[in-house]
């Protein structure tokens, strides 16, 4: 789905690291552009909880903020779905 998306709205090739990362960064600026500042969180997973709760207004879990989709996920998820 994801790779749909970008490459209806950008010339992002799959297999091009660079053109990826270029994708990715134009549209996180096109969502800056476009989206009223109030209405936006700019965040980073690395932020944690924080700044997600202070924008909902909701506490602050006691938990650790999980960590998914890690970098080896993701390449193993690009392998299998290439296999396919």
């Amino acid at each position: 789905m994801i790779q749909t998306l970008f490459a209806l709205k950008t010339q992002m090739k799959m297999d091009d690291e660079k053109s990826c990362i270029e994708a990715f960064n134009a549209h996180n600026e096109e969502v800056i552009r476009t989206i009223a500042p109030e209405r936006l969180v700019v965040w980073n997973a690395a932020d944690g909880w924080e700044p997600l709760c202070k924008a909902l207004n909701a506490p602050i879990p006691d938990e650790p903020f999980p960590k998914s989709n890690t970098r080896e996920e993701f390449l193993q998820h690009v392998r299998e779905r290439r296999a396919q």
